[in-house]
């Protein structure tokens, strides 16, 4: 009988042994994927600080046009909202790259109805996936131009 209870002690002692590596690994999972996530929110952040992207005008036509200052990441384009005092259009995707100390013409922006006398604009990343990462440093600006419905 002895050399049975020593033989139960070993096999629990095994079974403890394995639970706290299991634990272990499931603990291990968790704090690897919270911690990749705040490193990509840092990396992000890091990116939009050094993207300096001013509204310059509307053209009557309804082209946007902003200017880029120096420094900073490609970017994959920007996202915009237009507002007027009853209005607001849906978010707009202004796609491609602005180089550092260019400006650039997007065409074909939807006014709300009414039209619009100001902008939200915000530059947004593209990873090589495909997936879109909005930067959280929105920008408004104010513009006198109104136009009645979508520019033709």
């Amino acid at each position: 009988m002895m050399n049975k209870k020593g033989v139960s002690e070993i096999v629990a002692t095994l079974i403890i042994i394995l639970l706290v590596i299991i634990a272990a690994g499931i603990v291990w999972v968790v704090v690897k994927g919270v911690v990749q996530n705040s490193a990509e929110q840092v990396e992000l952040g890091s990116r939009c600080l050094s993207v300096d992207v001013q509204f310059a005008s509307f053209s009557t036509n309804g082209d946007a046009s902003f200017k880029r200052g120096s420094g900073g990441e490609e970017i994959a384009g920007l996202k915009i909202v237009l507002f007027n005092d009853n209005a607001n259009t849906e978010v707009q995707t202004l796609e491609g790259n602005m180089q550092a100390l260019a400006s650039k013409t997007y065409s074909r922006v939807s006014f709300p109805q009414g039209g619009a006398n100001k902008i939200e604009y915000t530059p947004y990343f593209e990873t090589s996936s495909g997936k879109e990462l909005v930067c959280q440093n929105t920008r408004t600006a104010s513009f006198t131009l109104v136009t009645q419905g979508n520019p033709a």
